[in-house]
């Protein structure tokens, strides 16, 4: 029996509209478009221009269709899929406010589907920090978050003359392991 490939959403949490993020996000679509157990949809949150979250009624309570076309469109984006990679510079320790935004847009969307991280900064850290808000940001929405997370510190000269990763090796073997583990997340039974 053939189990039907993961959908797996890359989602890219930066807005700016060409720079880093891009080239990572080249470099983690190679790998992902290598493998035949997942489908990989990308969502640039940049194409979305959500508004700021400002109905009364959270998320986590709304009855009611979505109103606003641009939120809709990121709803169904959110809801296709079975799991997500976040891709989320690290800026003063923390992560960009326009993914916040995305993130707390939605609410069952998102609910008991796994998700992992891949962090990069321009400092050694590789996106640490923001990371592990993430994690928090993830629980309090029911996903659930894989264990491992893949970090890519100076990002600012992390690539090749021709925009590949320096370490893309070692990113390659990560990355491959974390969509290893969504695996496992998603066909494990849950409660819901």
């Amino acid at each position: 029996m053939k189990t039907e490939p993961m959908k797996i959403a890359l989602i890219v949490g930066s807005v700016r509209p060409t720079g880093t993020a891009d080239k990572i996000v080249n470099n983690l679509k190679r790998v992902l478009d290598a493998r035949t157990d997942i489908q990989t949809e990308l969502l640039f949150v940049r194409d979305y221009a959500l508004p700021f979250y400002t109905d009364i009624i959270p998320p986590a309570e709304r009855t009611e269709p979505i109103a606003d076309p641009v939120l809709k469109k990121w709803s169904d984006a959110v809801q296709r899929a079975d799991g997500y990679i976040i891709v989320s510079p690290e800026y003063n320790a923390g992560y960009p406010a326009s993914l916040k935004n995305a993130l707390d847009s939605l609410y069952k969307e998102w609910n008991y589907k796994p998700v992992a991280f891949v962090g990069y900064s321009g400092g050694p850290s590789g996106g640490t920090s923001s990371i592990a808000q993430l994690h928090q940001v993830a629980q309090a929405l029911k996903l659930i978050p894989i264990a491992v997370d893949v970090k890519i510190p100076q990002s600012w000269k992390a690539f090749t003359s021709t925009g590949d990763l320096g370490i893309f090796p070692t990113v390659q073997q990560e990355l491959n392991h974390v969509v290893d583990l969504l695996l496992v997340a998603h066909h494990a039974p849950q409660s819901r």
